[in-house]
């Protein structure tokens, strides 16, 4: 493969590179922002939900970009000669690092939610054993005889 070809394709993955890099540290930002409304307990989870599902058709969108240059570029040489730059591998560092910071924010949210279902499912059984409860409140409280009788 000719240099001058060989340094246009690592100058296509480099910009593809910073622009995802870019996306993810705004998707870094994003979940950031969404931990801290559910550490307030912001009852805004149905705007979160929808943001939540752009940034997975995004996170598709980056993936398949990035499949689409390997594939067209698959010869192993040509792939080790322009990711092994230290630019290249500077920015891949980069998107790693983030991506593992995403993760953990992540992790932290999942957990704090799933207390909240563990607490909400506690709470709906409270709240049977009371209905349970309040069902016997029901019946008349005068005595009352087999024969009806008094």
């Amino acid at each position: 493969m000719e240099k001058d070809e060989t340094r246009e394709k690592e100058k296509y993955l480099l910009g593809l590179l910073k622009e995802e890099f870019e996306f993810f540290k705004q998707l870094y930002d994003q979940l950031e922002k969404q931990k801290r409304l559910l550490d307030q307990g912001e009852n805004s989870l149905e705007k979160n939900f929808v943001e939540v599902e752009k940034l997975q058709q995004r996170i598709l969108q980056s993936q398949n970009r990035l499949k689409k240059f390997l594939l067209e570029n698959w010869e192993k040489n040509y792939l080790e000669e322009i990711t092994s730059t230290l630019e290249v591998r500077k920015v891949v560092f980069n998107i790693r690092f983030v991506l593992e910071e995403c993760q953990k924010i992540t992790q932290l949210g999942e957990n704090l939610v799933n207390s909240w279902l563990t607490k909400i499912k506690e709470e709906m059984k409270n709240l049977k054993k009371s209905e349970k409860l309040l069902s016997y409140a029901d019946f008349p409280t005068f005595p009352q005889f087999v024969d009806q009788k008094k």
